[in-house]
């Protein structure tokens, strides 16, 4: 199984990955582990694409990626039956079982920064962070550790972040991705999303993030297609219900991306 696997990743041109038995330090939700899950891979997934011109956080330019979790839990699944290999696999990703984080960290995929995102030593901080449970210890030796532990701690995040919500600096503030994606806007936190340069999402901390200047653009297929960089009222209004549902902002529906856009003043 171990060989197989590798092989799957490979061609999935997923460089980062490692696997452990999963212990309780690691669950966070234990009723979403799978009953036969005895061991843990954990992957990063690179989402960054290569966009001149955009007015949505670089996660949402491409399509919504639980659509390519979906896609990569079929191939998977259908990998295995090909190979003949008699195992269980799920792929988990945000809606989680486990503390992603602490866990991608201790298995040397990153290190947490002050923003509270990981950062990973080739993709910076523009990648999701992944798991698969299976009964089976898969030997994933082949994946790179990153070098670095531990964030510069310079800071930049914190004062260039547009609500003052990082480092302790108001702790009752939302981070802005927060305030594009809520239903109701008190007149303070709309003035924030009207001066905002994005009409979802928020991407400073990264954008000025040290360990981020070289970050690479993403190499799989999936986040490099089907790109949306730039709405409008016009986009927006006239998608179909099916191109809509596929997009990361779509969760809160067309109204508060709408209003979003009224906001910035974007015709």
């Amino acid at each position: 199984m171990e060989r197989f696997i590798g092989s799957f990743f490979e061609n999935e041109k997923i460089e980062y990955f490692a696997s452990t038995a999963i212990s309780a330090e690691y669950i966070a939700i234990p009723r979403k582990l799978p009953p036969y899950a005895k061991y843990v891979t954990v992957f990063l997934i690179p989402y960054k694409s290569d966009v001149a011109d955009r007015n949505v956080s670089y996660y949402a330019v491409p399509r919504d990626y639980h659509f390519y979790i979906k896609e990569l839990q079929k191939r998977l699944c259908d990998f295995l039956e090909k190979n003949g290999i008699n195992e269980k696999a799920e792929i988990f990703a945000d809606n989680s079982p486990f503390l992603e984080r602490k866990l991608a960290c201790d298995l040397g995929l990153g290190f947490v920064g002050k923003n509270g995102l990981i950062i990973n030593e080739k993709y910076g901080s523009y990648v999701f962070i992944a798991e698969i449970a299976t009964e089976r210890k898969i030997d994933l030796s082949c994946g790179k550790k990153t070098e670095r532990k531990e964030c510069l701690g310079c800071g930049k995040c914190i004062f260039a972040c547009p609500s003052q919500c990082l480092g302790g600096k108001d702790p009752v503030a939302s981070c802005m991705s927060e305030l594009t994606q809520k239903k109701r806007l008190s007149p303070d936190e709309a003035e924030l999303v009207k001066k905002h340069y994005l009409v979802w999402g928020c991407d400073v901390c990264q954008e000025v993030c040290p360990h981020n200047a070289k970050a690479e653009k993403t190499p799989i297929g999936f986040f490099n297609e089907k790109l949306v960089a730039h709405l409008t009222k016009d986009a927006v209004s006239l998608m179909d219900d099916t191109a809509f549902s596929e997009r990361a902002f779509s969760w809160r529906g067309r109204e508060v991306v709408l209003r979003n856009i009224e906001l910035s003043d974007i015709l």
